[in-house]
């Protein structure tokens, strides 16, 4: 049990390690604070006009 879970996080780790360099969280919730900001304004003009 534990060694393929072992072996199952060694490849997501593979495949994921990029993701968890640096503050990967604070990275991806700023580009969702943008992408939010930018929707809004989207469907307020929508809205509006």
């Amino acid at each position: 049990m534990r060694s393929t879970r072992r072996t199952q996080w060694k490849i997501h780790w593979k495949k994921y390690k990029h993701l968890y360099k640096g503050n990967r969280m604070e990275r991806r919730n700023k580009w969702r604070l943008k992408w939010d900001d930018q929707y809004n304004l989207v469907t307020t003009q929508r809205a509006e006009g």
